[in-house]
C-alpha cells in the first residue's frame, strides 16, 4: 500500500495505523508518506514553545490533525505488532519551516508578476 499525505486527512493517527493493521494482507508492504514533526530528544516531552507555535498556524490554516513524529508512527505501527523495516526523516538537518516560509514567498510573488504580465497583454489585445 502506498500512502501519500493520507494520516493529514485522518483525524486520529491511532485510528489511522489501526485501520492500517486492519485492511492489509499478512506480509503486505506499506509506505506512509507524510508530514511530521522532529523526533523529540531523550530529554524532551514535547516540541518547543516556538515550534508548537508554527505547527497550530500550519494546522489552523489547511484544517490540519495534530502532528507527530516518524518515532510515534513507529511505536503506532509496533504496537499493533506490525514490523517497520524503515522510518526516514527527509528534511533531518533543515529548518522546514523557513523553507516553506521562502517558498511561499517566492511563489506568491511569481504568481503576482505572471498575473501582471497577463493583464498587461490581454490590455494590449484589445
Amino acid at each position: 500500500m502506498w500512502l501519500s499525505q493520507v494520516p493529514l486527512l485522518v483525524p486520529s493517527n491511532w485510528q489511522f495505523v489501526g485501520e492500517l493493521a486492519r485492511v492489509a494482507a499478512p506480509g503486505a508492504t506499506i509506505v506512509i508518506v507524510t508530514w511530521c514533526h522532529r523526533v523529540l530528544g531523550p530529554s524532551e516531552e514535547s516540541l518547543q514553545p516556538w515550534e508548537m507555535k508554527h505547527l497550530k498556524k500550519i494546522c489552523d490554516a489547511y484544517y490540519l490533525p495534530d502532528w507527530c513524529s516518524t518515532a510515534d508512527y513507529v511505536n503506532l505501527l509496533e504496537s499493533l505488532s506490525l514490523q517497520v523495516n524503515t522510518a526516514l526523516n527527509l528534511a533531518k538537518g533543515l529548518n522546514i519551516f523557513h523553507k516553506i516560509n521562502e517558498l511561499q514567498q517566492r511563489l506568491i510573488i511569481k504568481l503576482s508578476h505572471s498575473l501582471m504580465l497577463q493583464s498587461v497583454s490581454l490590455t494590449d489585445t484589445w
